[in-house]
């Protein structure tokens, strides 16, 4: 089935990942999370045990092939990096900003979001 062949690329982040491929994987992750996630409201388990296994066992698939799917429209792999990085400085910048100071209370991490638009330059910056 071409929708599972993902699993069997575990590791393999070169070549292409066809349109066809990649969305039959995802929706096969997709109803295979939903079922683990039935079988652990089942359970009387504390730990949802059928659920961790599913996606133990799809995340890296998942990732290999969204690289893949990415070469496939002619990005790179790197694309995925950069949400992580602006989600990584906003959870670092309203930290921050929550912290007490000296000059009184924390600031809002609506303010602290709205200083770091306009650090970068928001949709301004976008303009040439």
């Amino acid at each position: 089935m071409e929708g599972l062949r993902p699993l069997f690329r575990y590791f393999e982040v070169s070549g292409r990942s066809g349109r066809a491929e990649y969305w039959k994987f995802f929706v096969y992750v997709f109803l295979a999370e939903m079922l683990a996630g039935f079988l652990d409201m089942g359970a009387d388990t504390d730990v949802p045990v059928v659920t961790s296994a599913v996606w133990v066992v799809t995340t890296v698939p998942q990732f290999t092939a969204t690289v893949r799917r990415l070469h496939d429209t002619g990005r790179s792999g790197w694309v995925m990096v950069w949400p992580a990085i602006a989600i990584g400085t906003a959870c670092i910048i309203v930290g921050v900003a929550q912290q007490d100071s000296e000059y009184g209370e924390p600031t809002s991490p609506a303010v602290a979001l709205f200083a770091l638009l306009l650090l970068v330059g928001g949709p301004a910056a976008s303009r040439s």
